[in-house]
Order: structure tokens, then C-alpha cells, then sequence
């Protein structure tokens, strides 16, 4: 087969998740549209099928996710040898991408050695200590062999360069499509939605400060709780709070833009898992078309993104954050104007067009190179 434009052939779980669409949907969409790349992709996303065939040996790039399971010291055997175009003539052996996420590198981290004995998985699967082991050996396998890491923060770079020093390494942010609706004035108001939305992985930092959400339900008679998707521990819950199940991935972002809330609270824990997360909930709840005030833990990725008292709201302990939630509940315009000014960083930050454009522009680096 001729190619004018290298090609991708993506590999991504079959789950429509936040990584799914951040991490490989985003950039392979991006890229061609763009004219850089064509891409072969397999699962069942928006790209399509996959091709038929020897779609790995046509193409010059494999993007793969960590969480497939796929063992890419094998991989690289398979592919070590010289391939042949349609032409019949020789050219190298695909570059392989290996995309990252949060949680793992915070497992895997130095400063987290120790393996749990219990993990959980997406839809609250859970995995026995000797599938965490393996997972874990496939894992740091993978970061030496993939070409390039493809990291969500520079939290998670900085951990892949300590595990791997002479790792090449490209953080492509996790990126949050903007909802292209006018940011409009709100009058003030009494009321007051607090939003809390996450899976079960997030559920540990929510039962930390379920207690302080219940006093001031309790004080201030004009909020109202929402829960969306998976409190697990968490429960039981007072009745009085809202509850919401998860939906579709592909329905995530108008759910929420509908949501109309006016503070978005997104508590890390003390865990392993809880150092990595980026700052999703700050940037999302930023794009909607009513921006909402972020009141996060002081620490992780929320430090470095957000600017205490400007674009967002940031506490260490219960004592904190009971006055900061206290404060923004009682002061409509303060809310409105951290929530505004919130967005305008994350427009600022969050440029697809200038994220993708610099992640194809080091691909195509690396394709000559290799």
C-alpha cells in the first residue's frame, strides 16, 4: 500500500471512559485532521474498524493504552525485524506510543512502593495481589520498551523519567472540549449546588469530607448536595442528599454542562491512587456554559493548575474547607467571579489545536529518526 502520510494503527479498550477519549481519540482524531496522519484504529470508537490484515507491519506508528494488557517487550520481538511496504521496499519497524495514566504512575511511583493488596478496576472489578504483581512487571516492561510515553501531567512524566531516566517522554494534557456556548451573565442567587462527580476510584476522598458536607447541609438551608456517578464507601448517605447514576461516556459532557451547579468540589484522598489525578473535574467544570467555582484539595495536580483565591478555591484539612464552602455558599458573586475567572485560565491552558499540533509535530520526529 502507498502512503503519502504515516499511519497510525491505535489499539484502545472497548469502554467509553475519559481515557478512551482524552488519550486516544482526541490526538488521532486531531492528527488527521490535521492532514499528518491516516490511522487504522481497532475497538469500537468513533474511528471506525480496524483494517483487516497486517495492519501492525503497514504502519509506522502503534499507539497503545496501558491498560490493554498488551505486552509491548513481546511486541517489539515481533516487530524487531525489518518490514517490507507495498513497493517491496525495506523500511524500520513501526514507532511504538504508549499512553499513560494517572493512577498506575501513582502506584508505581518511588514514593508509593508498596503494592495493595486489594485494587479496583473500572465498574468496581477488583484484582487479586498477584494480578496487581503482574500488572505492575507488564507495566514497567512496557515504559522501557514503548518509544514514546505519552503522559496526561507533568506529575506523571516526572514518575516515568524516575522509574526510566533516558525515557522519551510527551505530556499531551487531558485535554476538555470546550462547549462553544457564550459564557453569560447570571444573576445572583440564594441558592446554592455543590457537585460532586467521580467513579468508585474517586470514592475514598469523598468519604473524607462527607462529614463536612452534612454539617453545612445541615447550617445552610439554600444548598443543595448532588452526587453523580459511584460514592461507593461513601455510603450510606444522608437521604437528603441528590443522587445521580453515570452515564455513557458520550453523553458525560452535555449531562454536565446541563448540570447548572455552582461549585465543584473535588476532594483528593490520602491513598496511593489519589497523587496522580489530573485536574479533570477543575478543567470540565470550567467549559460549561455556567462555569462553576472549584474548590479542590491543596495538593497533586489542583496546586500546580489552580491559583488559590483567583481561579479556584484550595484546602488542606476539614477545618478549610468547611470555611471556604461556608463562604462561597454565602457570597454569589464571589462564586461567579473565581468560576469566570477559572475558565478564562483553562481556555488559556487547553488549546486542542496547539496540544495536538505539538504532539504530531514530535511524532513525526521520531518517525524520521527511527
Amino acid at each position: 500500500m502507498e502512503k503519502s502520510r504515516p499511519l497510525i494503527y491505535a489499539r484502545f479498550e472497548k469502554m467509553e471512559t475519559a481515557v478512551t477519549w482524552y488519550r486516544l481519540e482526541v490526538p488521532i482524531t486531531g492528527v488527521c485532521g490535521l492532514g499528518l496522519f491516516d490511522a487504522f484504529v481497532e475497538g469500537t470508537g468513533q474511528l471506525g474498524e480496524a483494517r483487516s490484515g497486517n495492519s501492525l507491519f503497514d504502519a509506522d506508528i502503534i499507539w497503545t493504552h496501558y491498560t490493554q494488557g498488551i505486552d509491548l517487550v513481546e511486541l517489539q520481538k515481533v516487530l524487531g525485524r525489518r518490514r517490507r511496504s507495498g513497493a517491496g521496499v525495506e523500511s524500520q519497524k513501526p514507532l511504538i506510543l504508549y499512553d499513560v495514566d494517572d493512577d498506575l504512575f501513582d502506584l508505581l511511583s518511588p514514593s508509593h512502593p508498596g503494592i495493595p493488596p486489594i485494587f479496583s478496576g473500572p465498574y468496581g472489578r477488583r484484582f487479586s495481589e498477584s494480578q496487581v504483581e503482574r500488572f505492575v512487571r507488564l507495566h514497567f516492561g512496557n515504559i522501557a520498551a514503548a518509544d514514546l510515553i505519552v503522559c496526561s501531567t507533568e506529575w506523571i512524566q516526572s514518575r516515568v523519567l524516575e522509574m526510566v531516566p533516558n525515557a522519551k517522554t510527551h505530556v499531551f494534557l487531558n485535554l476538555v472540549p470546550a462547549f462553544g456556548e457564550e459564557l453569560v451573565a447570571h444573576p445572583a442567587s440564594s441558592q446554592c449546588r455543590i457537585l460532586w462527580q467521580g467513579g468508585a476510584n474517586h470514592a475514598g476522598a469523598l468519604v473524607e469530607v462527607v462529614p463536612i458536607l452534612e454539617r453545612i447541609h445541615q447550617r445552610e438551608r439554600n444548598v443543595e448536595i448532588v452526587l453523580w456517578g459511584d460514592p461507593g464507601e461513601a455510603n450510606p448517605l444522608p437521604n437528603t442528599w441528590t443522587l445521580l447514576e453515570p452515564v455513557p461516556f458520550r453523553h458525560f459532557f452535555p449531562t454536565l454542562n446541563r448540570m447548572g451547579h455552582d461549585i465543584a468540589l473535588a476532594p483528593l484522598g490520602t491513598d496511593g491512587l489519589s497523587a496522580g489525578r489530573s485536574a479533570n473535574k477543575f478543567f470540565e467544570s470550567a467549559f460549561c456554559w455556567k462555569p462553576a467555582a472549584c474548590v479542590a484539595s491543596r495538593r497533586g495536580i489542583f496546586e500546580k493548575e489552580i491559583r488559590h483565591g483567583d481561579t479556584g478555591m484550595l484546602f488542606r484539612n476539614p477545618e478549610e474547607l468547611d470555611s471556604i464552602l461556608t463562604r462561597l455558599i454565602r457570597d454569589p458573586g464571589l462564586r461567579q467571579q473565581i468560576a469566570a475567572k477559572g475558565r478564562r485560565a483553562c481556555l488559556s491552558r487547553l488549546d486542542v489545536g496547539r496540544e495536538i499540533g505539538l504532539l504530531a509535530e514530535r511524532i513525526l520526529r521520531l518517525v524520521r529518526e527511527n
